[in-house]
């Protein structure tokens, strides 16, 4: 079976009956701290309380993450209606712009916060460190079986891996012929550039003129081309944050009748304020229509709501352990579980129903839960801006300072 699934997979090399290739890479092939590798794994696979999947097909899933992250980077950037943007770069000029396509896309934005996790301010060297060694030990296990035009794709770092030559006859024998025909076809074209040389050196004065005022108005042509075509370049869209997803990506992750404790849950690990903030920052907001805004705003709100009620119910506000910041969803998880009960019980809801942010936002319209979030207040440890986000109209304050840390300027914050 495993012969044939190399076969279907076009691994057609052989020696002897032996189809070669098809061996992945490990997590012993990992040099560059290995024990925070599997830490990232295990952070990629959080949701995964129930252990369903085995150990050893995570290890596979996060290999064939690091030998394919950059081909998946490469299908994002090509993508028809991405745009270059303003990208997040510490002292490297060069990765100032990112692509559209690449930053807005959800599982690119989880391995972020994963990296963020478990490698803190080493996240970009580790995480290039590791795709480099996965390639390197995927080339050499599989070497004899890939052709040798796939090989600069794996990269390593210059150390080499020994290997039968002999399997290489065949390419160098197409590398040689490939030699000899360039060769006659440099002979030819020397031959002509000489030819070309001598006939541009015993012109006469008026030819060279004439090509050089030729040369001269294509210029002209190409810089008022330049001018009335190309036009301004754009203005940069404001930079959130390394680990801010925008609020109308990450929102798109919640199942649509999610419970109030996924969503509360998910409203801090994403960090919805600050995502729905820079959302109204960013260019995709300009070219949405007037019912596409209303809509984001409106699904933001009553989330917020939401998430109010169940603080309202909660022994605690969720703080984030600097310490210990993978356990931050755990944490959530065990505040706002006790809470929801807590707030069925006081509107009367039955335990085996689930309650969501919708059916709570049309409970929420009855008198008596009108004043039964009057009465309650908001556990002792709310930070005073969530305070004030939580008891204002839209968190019209907090969103304010947000925006205010994206763009200094006063005529640009975001007003409700």
């Amino acid at each position: 079976m495993r012969q044939a699934g190399k076969t279907l997979s076009r691994w057609t090399t052989k020696i002897g009956e032996t189809t070669i290739g098809g061996q992945p890479p490990t997590f012993d092939d990992i040099d560059t701290d290995p024990d925070t590798l599997k830490k990232f794994a295990d952070v990629i696979f959080e949701d995964d309380t129930d252990k369903r999947w085995h150990p050893k097909v995570r290890e596979l899933l996060v290999m064939t993450l690091l030998l394919r992250y950059d081909q998946f980077v490469d299908v994002l950037m090509s993508h028809p209606f991405a745009k270059l943007v303003e990208g997040i770069f510490d002292d490297t000029p060069q990765d100032r712009f990112t692509c559209s396509a690449v930053r807005d896309n959800l599982f690119i934005s989880r391995v972020d916060q994963a990296l963020e996790k478990t490698c803190g301010q080493d996240r970009d060297s580790m995480f290039r460190s590791w795709i480099s060694e996965a390639r390197k030990a995927f080339l050499s296990r599989n070497a004899p079986g890939l052709p040798i035009e796939t090989f600069p794709l794996y990269g390593g770092d210059g150390k080499g891996f020994m290997m039968d030559t002999r399997c290489f006859t065949d390419h160098f024998n197409a590398l040689a012929s490939t030699a000899q025909a360039n060769h006659m076809e440099l002979q030819q074209q020397r031959h002509t550039l000489n030819d070309i040389r001598n006939a541009l050196t015993t012109e006469s004065k008026i030819t060279n003129s004439f090509i050089v005022e030729r040369l001269f108005n294509i210029e002209k042509s190409v810089r008022r081309l330049e001018t009335h075509m190309i036009g301004e370049a754009a203005k940069p869209s404001p930079v959130p944050s390394k680990g801010i997803i925008r609020f109308s990506i990450s929102s798109k992750s919640l199942p649509k009748y999610a419970s109030l404790a996924d969503v509360t849950t998910a409203f801090f690990v994403d960090d919805y304020r600050a995502g729905y903030a820079f959302d109204t920052k960013s260019q995709s907001w300009n070219e949405l229509d007037s019912q596409g805004k209303k809509s984001l705003r409106n699904k933001f709100a009553t989330i917020k709501r939401a998430v109010r009620m169940v603080l309202l119910h909660a022994d605690c506000y969720p703080v984030v352990d600097e310490n210990h910041p993978s356990q931050y969803k755990d944490v959530i998880k065990g505040i706002v579980t006790p809470a929801e009960k807590r707030l069925r019980e006081a509107l009367g809801f039955d335990d085996d129903k689930t309650l969501s942010i919708y059916k709570l936002e049309k409970e929420l319209k009855q008198p008596a839960a009108k004043e039964l979030g009057k009465s309650l207040k908001l556990p002792d440890n709310t930070p005073d801006d969530a305070r004030k986000f939580f008891n204002s109209s839209l968190g019209l304050i907090l969103v304010n300072q947000i925006l205010y840390r994206l763009d200094p300027e006063p005529s640009s914050i975001f007003r409700i």
